[in-house]
């Protein structure tokens, strides 16, 4: 870019109504070399349809129910599958886990604890 004016021809042709291609043609008669430069940077890019925002990273739900089940012949077990079934139908996170395999850390990290335990025989 030279710095110098555009020709009257250029303006013409401008998708602008005569008004408007006056006022900016005064405009740019205005500006030095170094505002001519920012406003075309700035035009082309205020053209650009913005980019969708970056998708977030989903934070990892954390369960609002803990099944906890104690079983022997398997009743509890299923009872705690059943119930599971259940919160989610209704969108309620939960974790389901053996006794066996339960850690202190599950018990610290419970909202809620429900526990499912069944005796046989004389229990």
């Amino acid at each position: 870019m030279t710095g110098q004016p555009l020709p009257a021809d250029v303006w013409a042709v401008a998708p602008l109504n005569p008004s408007l291609a006056a006022e900016t043609r005064a405009l740019v008669a205005r500006l030095d070399s170094a505002q001519r430069l920012w406003l075309s940077g700035y035009l082309a890019g205020s053209a650009v349809p913005a980019a969708p925002a970056a998708a977030a990273v989903p934070e990892p739900v954390r369960p609002l129910a803990t099944i906890l089940y104690g079983t022997q012949t398997g009743n509890a077990e299923r009872l705690g599958k059943r119930l599971g079934e259940v919160l989610a139908e209704r969108g309620i996170p939960y974790s389901r886990l053996d006794m066996m395999d339960c850690r202190p850390s599950h018990l610290a990290d419970a909202q809620t604890l429900l526990v499912i335990v069944s005796t046989q025989g004389e229990g």
